[in-house]
């Protein structure tokens, strides 16, 4: 854990402590003890206090009286309800995107060759989370793009703890790669398809290492 610098230290506090929520290095369903994490960041309680307000809202924090803050715990029931929304929210994204010009063509197309090339864990998941961003970046509804982006971060709890197995990308990646192919042949509808079907792919991984568990 690196401690935070003084710029911009509310910013700051808050992206490191939605990190290590979003990794798991901070236990879920576990307690945040505050003067632990206040120590290990390099700051007062102030700004790490304000930090899990604003997760508290985001919904990566609860808390309850006499016991603090809390991690919630990674649960079937919140998977259900979460990659639905994502297998319907993004395509529409993508359908208000339109299709995609030669030079985002070109970076999506880097971005799956470099799904393909990396190993599962962290890296794949963070990945992964940019190729789905900038599949929808030029959408002009910034509040969709909103609603989306926390979702992912939310989805991103699950992905980090459960897609572990090489068994779970070659779906994954072949998803990906057909989301990109009907871009390429001009076919809006049939890629926002398969953006569905991509997440749904996902969340099958994503139950079987929960069930798992």
């Amino acid at each position: 854990m690196t401690a935070i610098q003084r710029q911009n230290l509310s910013s700051q506090v808050l992206e490191e402590v939605r990190r290590l929520i979003l990794e798991g290095n901070l236990a879920p369903g576990g307690p945040i003890v505050e003067s632990g994490l206040a120590a290990d960041l390099g700051v007062s309680r102030t700004p790490l206090r304000e930090a899990l307000h604003s997760l508290e809202r985001e919904g990566l924090v609860t808390s309850e009286p006499g016991r603090g803050f809390l991690v919630p715990p990674l649960v079937v029931d919140e998977v259900q309800e979460l990659y639905p929304l994502r297998a319907l929210l993004e395509p529409l994204a993508l359908r208000l995107s339109g299709l995609p010009d030669n030079k985002t063509l070109l970076e999506l197309r880097a971005l799956t060759q470099r799904l393909a090339n990396t190993a599962v864990g962290q890296k794949w998941v963070t990945t992964d989370t940019r190729w789905h961003a900038f599949l929808v970046h030029r959408c002009p509804n910034h509040h969709l793009l909103r609603l989306i982006r926390d979702l992912h971060r939310h989805t991103q709890r699950y992905e980090f703890a459960f897609m572990r197995s090489p068994d779970d990308l070659p779906a994954a990646i072949e998803q990906r790669q057909r989301v990109l192919a009907e871009l390429e042949a001009g076919d809006l509808e049939e890629a926002c398809s398969q953006l569905a079907d991509s997440v749904l792919v996902d969340v099958e991984a994503v139950l079987e290492g929960l069930n798992r568990s």
